[in-house]
């Protein structure tokens, strides 16, 4: 028999002793992968906002609203508080303002004071008391808010304008 191209040993070899692990190295790996995972989910943000903002996202504007209630002469006591009561149930209104007929013709007089002619031919009694009321929303004006002033006695008529603002023009709105 030919002899074993390698020699073959009498008793198996000895395990070799296992090597430790290499030391594990605490630094600042996981302080600057940390940091760079918030840079990316702010940028992340901030790019989804800018392009809320350029494809037409905005912010709604406040929209001011006027609305004026001229009476008739024989108006009562009782009629002016229930048509105060519509006024005030309106949301976002600042107030309701009784204007007396003195104190319109008082305005009147100060529009009017280059217009002498004018003045001579109306009296305090020519012109309606009032309420007058300023409303703030972000909506369109809800005209169902108003209509039931239609009806009511003692109303002659009443009128909603889009306030004017800045770069913005006022409007006459139809209720």
């Amino acid at each position: 028999m030919p002899a074993p191209a390698f020699p073959i040993p009498d008793s198996p070899a000895p395990e070799p002793e296992p090597t430790p692990a290499p030391a594990r190295r605490r630094g600042p790996g996981w302080l600057v992968t940390a940091s760079l995972t918030v840079v990316a989910l702010l940028a992340g943000a901030g790019a989804a906002f800018a392009g809320l903002l350029l494809t037409g996202w905005r912010h709604q504007p406040v929209q001011h609203y006027s609305v004026y209630v001229y009476f008739k002469k024989d108006v009562t006591d009782a009629q002016r508080e229930a048509v105060h009561a519509v006024l005030t149930a309106i949301p976002g209104n600042r107030g309701v303002r009784l204007e007396t007929s003195q104190q319109a013709y008082e305005k009147f007089k100060e529009t009017f004071k280059d217009q002498p002619e004018l003045l001579d031919r109306v009296t305090p009694s020519a012109l309606p008391q009032s309420y007058q009321l300023e409303t703030v929303s972000r909506d369109d004006f809800d005209c169902g808010l108003v209509r039931p002033l239609r009806t009511m006695p003692g109303m002659d008529q009443y009128t909603v304008i889009l306030t004017p603002r800045a770069g913005r023009p006022g409007a006459k709105i139809a209720c």
